[in-house]
């Protein structure tokens, strides 16, 4: 066929005109056909380029999502008071000059390195038979037990000092474990009672120890489906099993108070000393139970004298599979969990998210730069190497992670393993999460207690029952100066908040020597509840 014959009988329009009509309107013709291509080829070129140059779109699939896809948060809670003063009485240290030195080594930092004779006085306070008999109490309430009752017979049954201070000697001379008993006597808890649905759990359990490390300092890390489980099996388990023994956490909320958590919580604020913040009560965080805290970005005041209602109000995202093959991870803005690994927090205890990135990134940061181990965080490193390789960051080098941590979120940048190229390392920005669930919160408050309702409500013995502990033991000084003759008006009214007059002890304070016991309680959880 003919350039003619197809101008012919072509469906194109103007195309005819060109092989049949003058040669002057020929060529009109034919510029008006060529400028068309050119108009077409533009049209194709830029919708070829909006394609290929287009990124993930977001919508909202659905603002009723069922709840039966959302995991229950953790919660993760610390007490603002992060080194107590009972704990120096508890260990013989008196001398304000040795207070001060423990303070500036292993909390707020010097800008030199510790000398001799520093250095021969901590590890003087650390190798005592008091100090060493409490990191073992600590160590055996993480591992071996479930209880923090000390007449309980799975906590009888603690090896020799002895032998427990020799086969530990180079981590207990370094005294950086100080930071694990000041936060609270082994055993001791600043939460009274917790309740899960219909699951109420008291004081005796190690669920609720501060034992998690955080950016603030060491922190109770809560998660309700495991520390309110139903299997047996799974509450006597100890601590470190429950956190990292990879026990499966299943998607599934209720709506409504009830079917929330509860906590009542003891601030203990006559125990104050150093203080991170310059406030009171507790600060606390609502995570997904895979992420790592982040206090300083996610952080909650909960203030004692109050009734704190927490409301949450979870998002889910997702990425289609179609964007997840079609882009790379920095066009789509997101990884899945396959595509990145992280170095120190180590995959199935931790998901992928950016919050957890950022945390990374600090932490490489903080070991790069710095040359020390932050204690709070180990991650998968053996504390042989720390030992004697990077040890943990105290008196100069704690100047230095205090100042990475403070910038947090500001180093985007990780070490991560190219999943391409096994054993060689990647550099990748952090970026958000493919799946995610994030958790949205109000928080609302009423001044509690009521003081005409406190003496028949459970929480009065429960307080009178940890005050008695209290009374008896380091921290009996700071309630007597607070809180003047409370401790004896505890210790002589014996027969209250007993086993047997657990419900009817108000009855038992009707008399003046009674109301001056519940006027004192009063005052006591009006500042610490």
């Amino acid at each position: 066929m003919t350039f003619e014959e197809f101008c012919e009988s072509t469906g194109l329009h103007g195309w005819k005109y060109i092989g049949s009509v003058r040669t002057k309107e020929r060529y009109i013709w034919l510029l008006i056909v060529i400028g068309a291509l050119c108009v077409a080829a533009f049209f194709l070129f830029m919708a070829a380029k909006d394609f290929t140059s287009s990124t993930v779109v977001t919508t909202i699939e659905t603002t009723t999502a069922p709840l039966s896809e959302v995991f229950f948060p953790t919660i993760i809670l610390c007490s603002i008071n992060q080194i107590r003063q009972s704990l120096f009485k508890s260990v013989g240290v008196s001398d304000s000059s040795q207070v001060r030195l423990l303070l500036q080594t292993f909390y707020s930092g010097m800008n030199r390195a510790l000398t001799e004779e520093e250095i021969s006085t901590i590890q003087g306070i650390a190798t005592r038979p008091e100090t060493v008999l409490k990191l073992q109490k600590h160590w055996h309430l993480i591992s071996n037990t479930n209880t923090t009752d000390w007449s309980s017979p799975v906590n009888q049954n603690l090896e020799s000092l002895k032998r427990f201070s020799e086969e530990n000697e180079a981590f207990i001379n370094t005294f950086d474990f100080i930071r694990d008993l000041a936060v609270e006597e082994p055993g001791d808890s600043s939460v009274l009672s917790a309740s899960y649905g219909s699951k109420v759990l008291h004081m005796n359990t190690t669920s609720f120890l501060p034992f998690f490390g955080t950016d603030f300092g060491l922190c109770s890390v809560i998660k309700p489906q495991i520390a309110f489980s139903p299997d047996e099996e799974i509450s006597n388990m100890p601590w470190d099993l429950k956190m990292f023994g990879g026990l499966e956490i299943k998607k599934g909320a209720k709506v409504g108070k009830s079917n929330g958590l509860s906590m009542l919580l003891d601030a203990e604020t006559y125990d104050y000393m150093f203080q991170v913040k310059a406030s009171e009560g507790f600060k606390m965080s609502v995570q997904h139970h895979l992420d790592q805290p982040l206090m300083q970005i996610n952080e909650i005041d909960i203030s004692p004298g109050f009734e704190s209602q927490v409301s949450v109000t979870p998002t889910l995202y997702t990425t289609s599979p179609a964007a997840k093959a079609r882009f790379s991870p920095t066009e789509r803005g997101c990884y899945s969990e396959e595509e990145i690994s992280f170095e120190f927090l180590p995959h199935g205890i931790y998901r992928y998210d950016i919050g957890n990135c950022l945390f990374e990134a600090a932490y490489q940061e903080v070991l790069t730069t710095c040359g020390c181990t932050p204690y709070f965080h180990w991650g998968n490193v053996q504390l042989d190497f720390i030992l004697q390789k990077r040890p943990f960051c105290k008196a100069q080098s704690l100047v230095c992670m205090n100042r990475v941590l403070q910038a947090i979120g500001s180093y985007k940048m990780i070490n991560s393993s190219d999943p391409n190229r096994p054993g060689e390392k990647r550099s990748v920005p952090c970026l958000a999460a493919c799946e995610d669930q994030t958790n949205d919160v109000q928080i609302s408050y009423s001044v509690m207690p009521n003081r005409e309702t406190l003496v028949r409500r459970p929480e009065f013995c429960l307080v009178v029952n940890k005050l008695r502990r209290s009374c008896g033991g380091f921290k009996a000084e700071g309630l007597s100066r607070y809180y003047p003759g409370l401790c004896n008006k505890i210790l002589t009214t014996e027969n209250i908040c007993r086993e047997n007059t657990m419900k009817t002890s108000h009855l038992l304070l009707t008399d003046p020597t009674g109301q001056d016991l519940i006027q004192a309680v009063f005052s006591y959880c009006k500042d610490n509840l």
